[in-house]
């Protein structure tokens, strides 16, 4: 499947145009990451694409399963929206691991401010 963006707020500042949004996962959790495009907001390419630190609930209600702390990273090599989730055990694997194939995100949600063109 693949993210559902919702448009928040578009802008023009100079020569740049300047878009936030937020990005809601859906049941599936592809290994790698979620492919994310400047043509998904209408633009042609990125200059930037700034995560909130911590994703938000799009159920409005706190200490839902949505809300356990993934942290999503962008990828510009390869347009991807890449989530970690904390692993209080880094001896093993590192502070942050990726989420696992076919992780049920539903509910996650972030919120990006993208400056492109």
């Amino acid at each position: 499947m693949a993210l559902t963006i919702t448009e928040i707020h578009r802008t023009v500042f100079g020569n740049k145009r300047i878009v936030t949004a937020d990005l809601d996962f859906d049941a599936s959790y592809p290994t790698n990451g979620e492919p994310f495009a400047p043509a998904d907001v209408g633009l042609r390419g990125f200059d930037i694409v700034m995560t909130a630190a911590m994703s938000i609930s799009n159920t409005a209600t706190p200490n839902t399963t949505a809300d356990l702390g993934h942290s999503p990273t962008f990828d510009y090599t390869n347009n991807l929206v890449i989530m970690t989730y904390s692993d209080l055990n880094g001896a093993a694997d590192g502070p942050s691991i990726e989420v696992a194939n076919a992780v049920d995100l539903t509910g996650v949600r972030v919120r990006v401010l993208i400056v492109g063109y």
